[in-house]
C-alpha cells in the first residue's frame, strides 16, 4: 500500500508447517544481514524510516508448531509475533514460546528436558537482543541439574544448580565431562585413560559429522558418554583404615547408545557400559506416542556386577505411562 516511499508491507501469515533439520554449524555468520548505521541528530523512529523502501506490519501465527530437529535438538515452538520497522531495521514484537510436547536438547550424552521456554521480542529492542527464559532438567549420574537462562540474548544470566548441592564449578564439569572434580580426583589411572578414549571418540564423532551421517543415511543416532558411580564397597574400605588412599571409592564406564526411530510413532534406544567397570549395564527402551499428549514407554535392564568374589546379575522390567499437558 502507498503512493510513495516507504511502501506498506501488511497482513496475516498463518504458519502450517515449518521444519529446521539444519546443523548449528551450518548456520554461518557470513557478510550478509542487516547493516546498522549511526545517524546523528534523528529521533529514534524518523532515523529507522530514513531512505527504506518498505514499512512492514504483518502479523505471523503458527497454526502448527514450527519444529527444529537436528543432531542435538528436538524442539517445537508456537507464538505469535508482529513484523515491524523497514528492511534496513526491521523490529519485532511478541512472543514465541515451547509446544506442549517432550522438548529437549542432547548434550554430550546428556537429554536435558525443557519445562519452560519463552523468546519475548519488543518493538524498543533490536531483533538480535530479545529477552529469553528457559529452564531445562537432566539427570548426570546421581545428580539432577538444573539450567536456568534468562535476560535479554546480549546480556543473559546463567543460573546452574543440582540436588545434591554442587557448587557451579562442579556443575560445569559434571555437564561438560561427566564427573565432579572430587570424583575426578578419585579416580584411577586406568579410569582416567579410559575416559580419555571416550571423550576423544565424542570429539571425532561430533568434528566429521559421523553421526549426522547416520541419521541422514540409516536414522541410527550413536552417541558415546562417561558414567561414574560411587563404589560403596570401596568407601566404606577405605573410611575403615584410616589414611589410606582414596583412589578405587568410585568406578567409570564408557558409555554406548544406539537411538532409533522405528517409525512416526515409536522409537527404541538400547544403552550399554563398556570398559574396566566391573559393572556391566545394559538397558533397552522402547517408547510409543499414542498422541501428542499420551505415550507408553517400556524399558529392559540388565546389570551384571563382578565383585571378585561372586556374579550379580539383576534384571528388570517395566513400563511407564506418561501424559503430557500445558497450563499457565
Amino acid at each position: 500500500i502507498g503512493k510513495q516511499f516507504p511502501y506498506v508491507i501488511a497482513g496475516d501469515v498463518k504458519i502450517e508447517k515449518f521444519n529446521i533439520i539444519n546443523e548449528l554449524t551450518e548456520f554461518g555468520l557470513g557478510g550478509g544481514g542487516f547493516q546498522e548505521k549511526e545517524i546523528d541528530f534523528l529521533p529514534g523512529a524518523r532515523l529507522r524510516a530514513k531512505d527504506q523502501i518498505f514499512n512492514f506490519n504483518v502479523n505471523v501465527v503458527t497454526n502448527e508448531p514450527v519444529f527444529i530437529r537436528n543432531s542435538i535438538a528436538d524442539i517445537g515452538l508456537v507464538g505469535s509475533i508482529q513484523l515491524l520497522g523497514g528492511e534496513k531495521d526491521p523490529r519485532v514484537n511478541g512472543l514465541i514460546q515451547l509446544a506442549p510436547r517432550n522438548n529437549k536438547v542432547t548434550f554430550k550424552n546428556n537429554e536435558f528436558i525443557f519445562s519452560k521456554g519463552e523468546i519475548s521480542f519488543s518493538e524498543d529492542e533490536s531483533i538480535k537482543n530479545p529477552s529469553i527464559d528457559f529452564n531445562s532438567n537432566a539427570q548426570i549420574n546421581d545428580y539432577k541439574i538444573n539450567v536456568a537462562v534468562v535476560g535479554p540474548v546480549k546480556n543473559f544470566n546463567l543460573n546452574l544448580s543440582s540436588e545434591p548441592a554442587l557448587e557451579q564449578t562442579d556443575i560445569l564439569s559434571l555437564i561438560a565431562f561427566g564427573y565432579t572434580e572430587d570424583l575426578s580426583n578419585n579416580l584411577s589411572d586406568s579410569e582416567k585413560e579410559s575416559m580419555t578414549r571416550a571423550g576423544v571418540g565424542s570429539i571425532i564423532f561430533d568434528s566429521f559429522k559421523i553421526n549426522e551421517t547416520l541419521k541422514n543415511e540409516f536414522g541410527v543416532q550413536v552417541n558415546l558418554g562417561t558414567e561414574i558411580s560411587q563404589d560403596e564397597t570401596s568407601y566404606l574400605a577405605g573410611r575403615s583404615s584410616e589414611g589410606s588412599s582414596s583412589v578405587g571409592r568410585v568406578r567409570s564406564a564408557t558409555t554406548f547408545e544406539v537411538k532409533k526411530k522405528l517409525d512416526d510413532n515409536v522409537s527404541m534406544a538400547v544403552r550399554s557400559t563398556v570398559g574396566t567397570s566391573t559393572t556391566q549395564k545394559q538397558a533397552i527402551n522402547l517408547n510409543y506416542d499414542i498422541s501428542n499428549k499420551l505415550s507408553v514407554e517400556g524399558v529392559y535392564e540388565s546389570k551384571s556386577t563382578d565383585d571378585q568374589e561372586s556374579i550379580n546379575n539383576d534384571t528388570s522390567f517395566g513400563a511407564d505411562i506418561k501424559w503430557k499437558w500445558s497450563f499457565k
